[in-house]
């Protein structure tokens, strides 16, 4: 037997619906570990390619204390590989995990089913 839910979730930005796509892909699926304010950093990469845009804005919205601690979170997502580096050096989402434009209106549409089977 299969049971669908089918259930649509309006969100109040596309940074929302973002943060919910990279907590899905990266830290469920991938069991890459993220803070959520570290995902809310990642998200910012998506419309920002400079770092120092990354770090005002992400002050701005209080996603860290201090811009040291933005910018290790920065570098952890260098680490993991997360973010990676373009042609000319500025920091870009890897594109295993995110290879697309973003508008005002964005529609996550995932299909989610679990793989164990219980009798």
């Amino acid at each position: 037997m299969v049971t669908k839910l089918n259930k649509g979730i309006k969100m109040s930005s596309a940074n929302k619906v973002l943060n919910v796509y990279f907590y899905i892909e990266l830290v469920i699926q991938r069991g890459i570990k993220l803070s959520p304010n570290e995902i809310n950093i990642l998200t910012l990469f998506v419309k920002n390619r400079k770092k120092s845009e990354v770090i005002a804005m992400a002050m701005k919205n209080e996603y860290a204390m201090s811009e040291q601690t933005i910018d290790n979170a920065i570098s952890k997502l260098g680490k993991l590989k997360v973010l990676t580096k373009d042609k000319r050096g500025e920091r870009i989402i890897n594109k295993d995990y995110f290879d697309s434009e973003v508008s005002e209106l964005l529609i996550l549409n995932l299909i989610v089913h679990n793989v164990d089977k219980k009798d």
